[in-house]
């Protein structure tokens, strides 16, 4: 293998473990998009629940309270249906993660690559549970991200 195409492979793998590395940190970001989601989705059902009819002796030009409220009701109803949507498009995302995760063969591998990016563990704490010296780890790491197979969706 000539100098050149060395160096061609090495540019390739580190973008590789790079995208490799970006696909298994989004778990984290998916995990508080669900959450921020599952917030908002409690505070409009709250909001819907807090929504009455007013009377007043003012005419409403057509559109009664009982017309307002249900309109208001759809509304958060449609909203509510959005974010569903949303949070399971999320779930679906993480759950590719995991399964891809789930397909290493080197528990070894499955296990740093889980603590690290699921449960979102320092190098420190995964070294402490594997037995194993920080350096260790960070090599153990670099080989883990090698031999992790992404999803050809992700490849493209």
């Amino acid at each position: 293998m000539t100098e050149g195409k060395k160096g061609e492979k090495t540019v390739q793998t580190a973008k590789d473990e790079e995208k490799k590395r970006n696909f298994l940190e989004r778990y984290q970001k998916l995990n508080q998009e669900i959450n921020w989601n599952l917030e908002r989705l409690a505070q409009w059902k709250s909001f819907s629940q807090k929504v009455t009819a007013s009377y007043s002796a003012v005419g409403t030009g057509g559109a009664g309270p009982a017309d307002r409220v249900q309109f208001s009701y759809d509304k958060i109803e449609a909203l509510a249906g959005q974010i569903n949507t949303d949070i399971d498009r999320l779930v679906d995302l993480r759950l590719s993660i995991e399964k891809t995760l789930s397909g290493l063969p080197d528990t070894t591998y499955r296990i740093l690559l889980w603590q690290r990016y699921i449960m979102g563990e320092t190098w420190e704490k995964i070294a402490e549970e594997l037995n194993y010296c920080s350096k260790q780890v960070m090599r153990l790491h670099l080989k883990a991200l090698q031999s992790l197979e992404l999803p050809t969706d992700i490849l493209s």
